[in-house]
């Protein structure tokens, strides 16, 4: 049977630490990624609210026309 050597105080520390650092790593890449993917939702937004504002002005435009060519 083999003994494992029981970690210090110092050890668990230092494995923690480690664990930690490894951790805060992950975080920081998901933030960046998340940060990201709001960027292109924002991009993909604002793009849509163009079109959108593009296609009512184009509606107006017609319905005055409309108006215009009945009242002659």
């Amino acid at each position: 049977m083999k003994w494992v050597k029981p970690l210090n105080e110092h050890d668990k520390i230092q494995e923690l630490m480690q664990q930690l650092a490894a951790e805060k790593k992950r975080a920081a890449t998901y933030k960046r990624h998340l940060e990201m993917l709001f960027e292109q939702i924002e991009q993909h937004n604002e793009s849509l609210t163009k079109r959108i504002q593009h296609i009512v002005d184009n509606v107006r435009d017609l319905e005055q026309r409309d108006h215009q060519q009945n009242q002659v």
